[in-house]
């Protein structure tokens, strides 16, 4: 095993070495978000019936759409906030890239990220997996990093896969057992919340 000084020095590298498609997750489109929203939160039947976009003219286009974003993001953090796992998740998602209408926020990216993960939502748990892998918003830990992508293979994200492949090349057999030691508790945890 590479000392804790090693281990921040080679993770700043790590970011090329994990799944490509995880990078993806960081930046949801515009798009994926509208599509979360209308399929799977639907505005209230008081919102729908008013047009979304009462365009007059070319000029009032670009209001309008602006607008619609900051609905869609009111929508967003609103569910999010009652404890929504794919909303925390795309909410983490924006605070963790600056974008969307949010400003860069590691703490509270960090904070969705884990509401999110708890609740068993993988993708989440990979994207945790990354940021303690690379440290990023987060001090590296090569334990929590290995558990977060154990925990998303598990519930089904393949992509952790090839994450778990790498970081286990840098740790001991003893290490990953304890950080599969953590994940299972924390699976009997939720288990026994439920």
């Amino acid at each position: 095993m590479k000392s804790a000084e090693e281990f921040v020095t080679l993770s700043a590298h790590w970011g090329t070495l994990f799944s490509a498609d995880l990078h993806a997750h960081f930046r949801p489109v515009p798009e994926e978000i509208s599509q979360f929203l209308a399929t799977e939160l639907p505005a209230s039947p008081a919102a729908t019936s008013a047009p979304v976009v009462a365009a007059a003219s070319e000029e009032s286009a670009p209001a309008a759409e602006e607008d619609a974003a900051q609905d869609e993001l009111k929508r967003l953090r609103a569910a999010a906030a009652a404890g929504q796992p794919k909303a925390q998740h795309y909410l983490a998602a924006l605070y963790s890239t600056g974008t969307g209408g949010v400003e860069l926020n590691w703490p509270a990216a960090i904070e969705l990220y884990h509401k999110a993960a708890d609740q068993g939502l993988s993708i989440s748990q990979n994207n945790l997996g990354f940021l303690y892998a690379t440290g990023q918003g987060v001090q590296a830990d090569p334990l929590q990093a290995y558990m977060w992508f154990q925990l998303a293979f598990r519930g089904g994200y393949q992509e952790a896969g090839p994450n778990l492949d790498v970081l286990a090349q840098h740790l001991t057999a003893a290490q990953r057992q304890q950080a599969e030691e953590m994940a299972w508790e924390r699976l009997r945890r939720a288990a026994t919340a439920q």
